[in-house]
């Protein structure tokens, strides 16, 4: 308790302190994210069951010091309670040293509009989210695949080294203006955010909008340092074609590993992901499908330690999670998902089935198909109820050809 009480003690006074003299309130904007998740995985392993509860909360305050200038203060919790694999039976839980010691200050910086006077550029300083929800290589920010976080809180993957809220020491330049949107990144990772070692981020994004009313563009590329001793880079390019209802993209990343920045001693993989979808409007109706082709140098994953979205479903994520900050681990995977997404007044509906093949130790496999349906109810503009259930039916190959289902409920809340 006396640390959160110091926390918001050293934000009323930074606040006090900066419009002393001044009558008029700062204007405050709360903003937070979080959500908490049950889940159960049955016949994982081919032998036994795993079910967990993960809670994560966000809460912070935008504070307005001056014209075009911005001080953000936000505190994270997160934890996680449940059986885990190896505990026969017992319960686990992340708040052994006191829930409050798992409060977390997740962002703290200054933010700056209109920089050197320039519309449209900005930059940030101080503790930070970062990046796209959606994206398979860069998110710095609160992540709600629940199963992932349930493992990598407890340790039992080399996945615990992302935080299920990660944010990072930085500078951020930011530009959009009309079609264009832009920013860059330089910044390092504490031992907290990372595990075990530090890091050193540096990168940019660039996305160019409704090139000749039909097409957009993104290219990107970080660089991540440890420690001095080595490197792994990310290249990716994403066109994405529109017509009226009509939207398809093509997204290519290649990844380097090595002692220089483009060097591939570690890493020399690449990945292709083709996504299509047309809305049709009149009856709230989306069907889509993606395809997702990984490859490179056997046993030279594609490293992406910060990635969220990942192209499996919900059964495979929860399977396959302890490669951890990999997106994808076997040669030449390839995975084809085929969906639809259709809207009921309060209620969301999703339907996705997948098909995984690959290879794995120079050997061809058809891991299985899987099959996701989720339900979301909105309940306010800011909180939803979410049931999602899964079954991944097992090739004979794999898991002694033991199906693999889950099912996931809880409550998501964003403002």
């Amino acid at each position: 308790m006396k640390k959160v009480l110091a926390l918001f003690a050293a934000l009323v006074l930074f606040t006090s302190s900066s419009f002393a003299g001044d009558l008029s309130l700062p204007k405050v904007k709360l903003y937070g994210e979080g959500s908490i998740q049950s889940f159960r995985i049955d016949n994982m392993d081919g032998d036994w069951n795993l079910g967990g509860t993960v809670g994560v909360f966000t809460l912070g305050a935008a504070i307005s010091l001056a014209e075009n200038v911005t001080a953000s203060l936000a505190l994270g919790y997160y934890n996680y309670w449940g059986e885990s694999y190896g505990t026969e039976g017992k319960h686990i839980s992340g708040g052994g040293d006191g829930y409050l010691n798992l409060i977390r200050v997740v962002e703290a910086n200054i933010a700056l509009k209109n920089l050197f006077d320039v519309e449209g550029l900005s930059a940030k300083v101080g503790r930070q989210f970062y990046g796209d929800e959606d994206s398979m290589v860069m998110f710095l920010g609160v992540r709600n695949n629940t199963a992932t976080n349930f493992f990598n809180m407890h340790g039992w993957s080399p996945a615990n080294m992302i935080a299920p809220i990660t944010s990072i020491e930085a500078m951020t330049l930011y530009y959009e203006k009309e079609n264009i949107k832009a920013n860059a990144i330089y910044g390092m990772f504490s031992n907290q955010s990372t595990g075990e070692y530090n890091q050193t981020l540096k990168g940019a994004d660039f996305k160019y909008f409704n090139i000749a009313d039909m097409f957009d563009a993104q290219a990107y590329l970080y660089s991540f340092e440890h420690t001095g001793y080595q490197y792994y880079t990310i290249f990716g390019l994403k066109p994405t074609f529109k017509y009226n209802d009509f939207k398809a993209s093509i997204e290519f990343a290649k990844n380097f590993g090595g002692n220089e920045i483009f060097s591939n001693e570690y890493a020399n993989t690449n990945f292709i992901k083709l996504d299509a979808s047309y809305d049709v409007k009149d009856i709230n109706l989306t069907p889509r499908l993606s395809y997702f082709v990984g490859g490179g140098e056997y046993g030279k994953g594609f490293y992406a330690p910060f990635g969220n979205a990942t192209p499996r479903g919900l059964v495979a994520t929860a399977l396959f999670n302890n490669w951890g900050d990999q997106l994808f681990s076997f040669y030449d995977e390839a995975i084809f998902n085929i969906g639809a997404d259709y809207k009921y007044e309060k209620y969301s509906f999703a339907l996705d089935i997948f098909n995984y093949n690959g290879r794995d130790n120079g050997d061809n496999f058809n891991l299985g198909n899987e099959v996701d349906f989720t339900v979301k109810y909105a309940y306010t503009d800011n909180v939803s109820i979410n049931f999602i259930i899964g079954h991944l039916f097992m090739n004979d190959d794999w898991y002694n050809g033991t199906d693999v289902s889950t099912t996931q409920l809880g409550v998501s809340y964003k403002f």
